[in-house]
């Protein structure tokens, strides 16, 4: 079976796929967030294709929609950000403190291996998260220190 040819009537599933994630929330079938724990609801087609996609990326990798919420995402996503929910807003699991931590450790292990520009993009993350974070701010201002000499 060819990328183009998926058994679906000559549709190809990058076609599906397009139209799926430009339709309107309104216009999809209601999510699990959206149902009573007791209904099940098949995934989509569409979803199920997605998933095969992402999982196969070595990158973490989540799909939101229009509105920020979780289309799918892969393993290594939900590693960086275990709050990861499908149908909910990726900014619920972003705001996760632990993202926060791993974002300050690797913005320290960058700065302790001299990749100066790496490591300040990763304090300011954390900075733009939680602006009064002090270990971000120290390390902030000593490689700004660094730069002027």
């Amino acid at each position: 079976m060819s990328a183009t040819d998926d058994g679906s009537g000559g549709q190809s599933w990058f076609v599906r796929l397009s139209r799926f994630l430009r339709a309107g929330a309104e216009d999809r079938a209601e999510t699990p967030a959206d149902l009573p724990s007791s209904r099940v609801v098949p995934t989509p087609p569409e979803i199920v294709l997605l998933d095969a996609v992402v999982s196969g990326m070595p990158d973490p990798v989540t799909v939101l929609d229009q509105e920020g919420r979780v289309i799918a995402f892969n393993a290594q996503a939900s590693v960086l950000a275990p709050a990861l929910r499908r149908g909910e807003p990726a900014s619920i699991a972003l705001r996760m403190p632990e993202l926060v931590e791993a974002r300050l450790n690797l913005g320290i292990s960058l700065y302790q291996q001299q990749k100066s520009e790496e490591a300040r993009a990763n304090f300011t993350e954390v900075l733009q998260r939680n602006p009064t974070n002090t270990m971000a701010i120290k390390y902030m201002q000593k490689l700004q220190q660094e730069n002027h000499e």
